[in-house]
């Protein structure tokens, strides 16, 4: 597992757990400086996505779990819903 401190010539590979400056935490796999394969993240505004990533953007089967306490599970592309999966709606 690493934690990644940006130097000049530092590549992100493999497991591990990097805080970006807005806040944002992501915990998971990476591949050449990008989150690639499964990992979780949770954004400052209290969103969190649990699931697989490709090139950096939700993509594969996750879930996203919402402020509002919305969650949607199923099928992600370049890291928008897509295919099949199912959204549960709090305030219905």
């Amino acid at each position: 597992m690493f934690i990644c401190v940006i130097y000049k010539n530092c590549v992100s590979e493999g497991e591990g757990k990097y805080t970006y400056s807005s806040g944002e935490v992501y915990e998971g796999e990476w591949k050449a400086d990008q989150r690639d394969g499964a990992g979780i993240c949770k954004y400052v505004s209290g969103e969190e996505y649990d699931g697989q990533w490709k090139a950096d953007k939700r993509d594969g089967k996750g879930t996203a779990k919402y402020v509002t306490g919305d969650t949607y599970e199923g099928e992600w592309r370049f890291g928008k819903r897509e295919g099949t999966g199912r959204a549960q709606y709090a305030s219905r």
